[in-house]
């Protein structure tokens, strides 16, 4: 009698006889067609939500392997139709609310990837296709005057972040420093923009034009679209590169696909 009881219990949500099926949860898989793009696994934050209500049904944080592997999955408590994102890269961007990603006025944006699904999901064990996709564009200035140029770079945009179910750009101020790697060269991470009212400040260095107090304001957000011919509904955003002769304003632009391919991923 005592193992026949130690049975029945294991048997669980297997056995259609001792427990009905449909109270047993749904197990959410997932397959990425570009994991392996991804050579350093690093965080991935993974939620559902019932649609098309929105209710936050699940979320939970694992890794590129353990998704590749399947070592992962969301529960969901019956079978349903589920909306849900996964976010990779996030560093400071941080969750807001529901699946709105943003970073502080002041912070440099995050190499943030995301996947999106929608499905109906059935019992007992369900697989979902996703890929990642690319919600950010390194943008390189290469300012003529080289060596002699005296300002810091500072970057303004309405755009703060991604809501990464939808992948609409959240609007909201978005300020930071583009950081110099080699005299006149800088570069900076942008999120996926709503309008063309990104603008570039340049401000005097101590000792070399008044310090701290605005030179030039240069408006780059109509320019990326019409010279360099960027949407920013592209599936992956490309990486771009400036030519600025400040004085002149004269502004050439060249467009980087990204390729998917052989990604390292480090901070």
């Amino acid at each position: 009698m005592y193992i026949w009881l130690t049975l029945l219990v294991a048997a669980g949500c297997r056995s259609a006889v001792l427990e009905r099926r449909e109270h047993c949860p749904s197990l959410l898989y997932f397959q990425v067609f570009n994991a392996g793009a991804f050579m350093n696994p690093d965080r991935v934050h993974v939620s559902a939500f019932r649609y098309p209500d929105e209710d936050r049904l699940c979320s939970d944080t694992t890794t590129i392997s353990a998704l590749e592997g399947r070592d992962f999955c969301l529960r969901i408590s019956r079978a349903e139709t589920v909306q849900g994102s996964g976010v990779l890269g996030y560093r400071r961007c941080r969750l807001e609310s529901g699946s709105r990603w943003t970073v502080a006025p002041g912070a440099p944006y995050d190499s943030l990837f995301r996947f999106s699904f929608l499905s109906r999901v059935e019992p007992e064990r369900f697989i979902v296709d996703v890929e990642f996709v690319k919600e950010y564009s390194r943008v390189t200035l290469q300012f003529a005057s080289g060596e002699s140029f005296p300002f810091d770079v500072v970057v303004r945009s309405n755009t703060c972040g991604i809501d990464a179910v939808t992948g609409k750009p959240l609007e909201g101020p978005y300020w930071c420093r583009a950081q110099e790697r080699q005299p006149g060269v800088f570069d900076f991470l942008l999120p996926r923009q709503a309008d063309d009212a990104l603008t570039l400040e340049l401000y005097g260095r101590p000792g070399q034009y008044p310090g701290g107090a605005l030179a030039h304001s240069i408006g780059l957000g109509s320019v990326l679209r019409e010279q360099g011919g960027i949407s920013w509904k592209e599936k992956n955003l490309p990486d771009v590169l400036v030519g600025i002769d400040q004085l002149e304003y004269d502004i050439q632009v060249q467009v980087v696909p990204w390729e998917n391919e052989n990604l390292e991923y480090a901070y």
